[in-house]
């Protein structure tokens, strides 16, 4: 494995792990890692939630609140 292929590799788990993220965007990401091909196995889309996550929600929550005058 090269250096790049093992920096797109941790720029992918890197977003893929932030609490911020929608789990769509999660198999996405496992979509895009097979794509390039990092990853031997596709991603199943049932092994993904596609509801938001808890820090997702409220996050959005948060910004709702703030933009309440």
């Amino acid at each position: 494995m090269t250096e790049v292929e093992r920096m797109k590799i941790a720029l992918a788990e890197m977003i893929y792990r932030n609490p911020m993220r929608h789990d769509g965007h999660a198999y996405e990401m496992q979509l895009a890692i097979w794509g390039m091909g990092l990853k031997e196995t596709r991603p199943d889309p049932a092994d993904f939630s596609q509801e938001p996550t808890d820090e997702y929600q409220a996050a959005q929550y948060a910004a709702d609140l703030a933009a309440i005058d």
